[in-house]
């Protein structure tokens, strides 16, 4: 007898060969002959399969490159007792080789989260989460991401109730195998339903969107900088976890902060950190403020932490457009002794604020002076360039170096504000006495000054991803 988990790897098998018709049948299994001619790859939104066990059922869509995401929301109807469907969304496909993201259900059985390669039919499985029990008949929105980072392909998918944000993906794997899959830019989605019986199942499958995806560097540049030689810190947050560098803040209730700082939104995959943003389901009270998101809080106190140097970060910043008013991502240094002196990068507060002066689509380095009272000038800033647009949705660096002499900014190589040991008196006390400071990594949300979220205007869910943080020791 064969199994119907053999049986559904034998009809995935043949998929690559007849993934542009909307019916390929696996003949191992069936003697069907009614195989559909084959069909271009096209442009759409929604799709319904309607077939009897053991068929695959697929439909192709265009994709522009090879690092995509694609999402779309899945239902299937009419399964009876001992029938499993098997839907999948397919990237990065050339024939019968792809990766694909499966998730499988059932009436009243544990459902199933996969990421798999199919390499000329042959199934490698490279990540599996069970899920619990979800109805089919329900809609599941249902997404896959495919980029490359160090060369080497990265794989995300999760499942979540359609309508809602995306949470943190569930499932992620990285492909460093000699079977790693480079080229393909095909995509496809394609239901299975296994079992017995004649009557028809219907899979739909709707909301279809495929975007592309610009994520780590797939080559990172060099760690060596004239005149400081090779960075003595640095995380490319490669291995899929923070490691013993950083430590993940869980259940803060920051008195400047909107949201309560929460550990699962740091998450570690594909060669980035990210950092997320959440509204909540449901408001809550804490420490005197009512908190409707949550947020994202690392940081290197007990592990890293020096005087003088030279920081570099290289970051996306949660996208303007994609709505992120009141979201507030920063990369900033404060003092093992806890006393003045900080340190900030770099800061973005979302945009638009809730200020007449808007700073636009730009970032603040700042250097204070005072941390303790806060009262006069107690700090100074700048901003980065108004032409240089740091929320576009790409990766930009900022790069901050500290001597007893003075402190500079960069952005994306260009230097664009120094603050001098000679501009201020202050300066020798708190930034050249060689104490040493630690890293702060974090998202912030909503502020008193310049404004909180909204739900017209903010996003559900955000992410501030950070390809890489790099430190030098200063010389002399």
């Amino acid at each position: 007898m064969i199994s119907p988990q053999f049986k559904r790897l034998c009809a995935l098998t043949v998929l690559g060969a007849g993934v542009f018709g909307t019916l390929a049948v696996a003949p191992a299994i069936s003697g069907d002959a009614s195989i559909q001619a084959a069909q271009a790859a096209e442009s759409w939104t929604s799709t319904t399969f309607s077939g009897t066990p053991k068929k695959t059922l697929s439909k192709a869509f265009t994709v522009a490159t090879t690092q995509a995401t694609a999402a779309a929301n899945i239902s299937t109807a009419s399964l009876v007792t001992g029938q499993l469907s098997y839907n999948r969304i397919i990237l990065r496909q050339s024939g019968n080789t792809f990766y694909t993201a499966e998730l499988s259900q059932g009436n009243g059985v544990t459902s199933q989260l996969q990421i798999q390669r199919v390499v000329g039919g042959k199934i490698t499985v490279l990540a599996t989460k069970n899920l619990g029990v979800l109805s089919p008949t329900a809609a599941r929105r249902f997404a896959l991401e495919v980029t490359t980072v160090n060369g080497n392909p990265v794989l995300k998918a999760a499942q979540w109730a359609p309508g809602s944000a995306r949470p943190a993906w569930q499932l992620s794997a990285t492909d460093t195998s000699a079977a790693k899959i480079l080229t393909g830019t095909a995509g496809s989605v394609s239901s299975y339903i296994s079992g017995t019986g004649t009557a028809k199942v219907t899979s739909a499958w709707t909301s279809l969107e495929v975007t592309p995806v610009s994520n780590g560097s797939a080559s990172l540049p060099s760690a060596s900088v004239p005149g400081w030689g090779e960075s003595s810190f640095r995380d490319e947050f490669s291995s899929n976890t923070l490691g013993t560098t950083w430590a993940v803040r869980d259940k803060l209730n920051l008195s400047y902060d909107l949201a309560q700082v929460r550990k699962e939104n740091v998450s570690v995959s594909g060669g980035v950190a990210t950092l997320s943003t959440q509204r909540l389901a449901t408001p809550i009270e804490a420490a005197g403020r009512i908190r409707t998101y949550s947020s994202a809080y690392i940081d290197s106190i007990k592990t890293q932490s020096q005087a003088y140097g030279r920081w570099e970060i290289r970051a996306k910043l949660p996208a303007a457009a994609a709505g992120n008013k009141g979201i507030w991502p920063a990369f900033w240094l404060r003092p093992d002794d806890g006393k003045d002196g900080e340190i900030d990068i770099f800061e973005y507060y979302g945009t638009p604020t809730d200020k007449s002066w808007q700073p636009g689509h730009r970032t603040e380095g700042t250097v204070h002076f005072d941390s303790t009272n806060k009262t006069g000038n107690y700090k100074v800033s700048a901003w980065t360039p108004a032409a240089t647009a740091l929320d576009d949705g790409k990766f930009h660096t900022w790069v901050m170096e500290w001597t007893p002499e003075a402190i500079t900014f960069y952005v994306d190589g260009a230097k664009y504000y120094t603050v001098s040991a000679s501009s201020d008196s202050r300066y020798k006390a708190v930034y050249g006495s060689g104490r040493k400071y630690n890293m702060r990594l974090n998202v912030q949300v909503g502020s008193d000054y310049w404004g909180g979220p909204n739900n017209t205007q903010t996003a559900a869910h955000t992410d501030f991803v950070v390809d890489y943080v790099r430190v030098w020791k200063y010389a002399g």
